[in-house]
């Protein structure tokens, strides 16, 4: 039992520490047919629900540590639309909008030659100023566009196809993936059973 401890114990700290590392979270938005706007996380999806919880910093915590935060459901029969984004992507886009940008921008004013003309110098080094500035556009424009938009409508058929895509993005799905995929690294020598 004593030898087993430490195995048990690094298992249990690798699950939590990868689970925290592979968790994408994804940021809903449903809006109803009482134009309402729901704004949260998307947790997971039913056949008559979207459940989510909420967009706060202390949520998203107790999401990364395996806890399961207060859910609220909204019912596929009050959705108009739902629109997905993923969680940190503007912050995202805007540095590597920005860092292509720079890179840009210094090869450009790096490759002013003296020699050459001044208006030819003068629109160099005006490009590889502007470009760290479209970089950032770039960004902006990448990171506020949607992820996903499912048209609901109220309709059972487009839900129905909407959930089979959008339920893979699910705090939960993903959190079945993880745990597979740490099943397969913890007992590598099980065979498959074929039924």
């Amino acid at each position: 039992m004593n030898r087993l401890l430490p195995f048990v114990t690094f298992l249990l700290l690798t699950a939590s520490s990868v689970e925290a590392q592979r968790l994408k979270l994804f940021r809903s938005i449903i809006y109803t047919a009482q134009g309402e706007r729901i704004d949260g996380i998307l947790y997971d999806m039913t056949d008559s629900t979207v459940q989510l919880v909420p967009n706060q910093a202390a949520v998203v915590r107790q999401l990364r540590n395996g806890q399961v935060p207060t859910v609220f459901d909204c019912p596929w029969q009050d959705m108009n639309r739902i629109v997905i984004r993923r969680r940190g992507h503007l912050g995202q886009s805007l540095f590597v909008g920005g860092g292509i940008g720079l890179a840009v921008g210094a090869v450009l004013i790096g490759s002013i030659n003296p020699g050459t003309g001044l208006s030819e110098r003068l629109s160099l080094a005006a490009f590889g100023l502007t470009a760290p500035i479209a970089g950032l556009t770039y960004g902006v424009v990448a990171g506020t566009s949607p992820y996903h938009v499912y048209h609901i409508n109220r309709d059972w058929i487009v839900y129905r196809n909407a959930k089979a895509n959008l339920r893979l993005l699910s705090v939960m799905a993903q959190r079945q993936v993880i745990a597979a995929d740490l099943t397969k690294v913890a007992y590598p020598q099980l065979p498959a059973i074929n039924p």
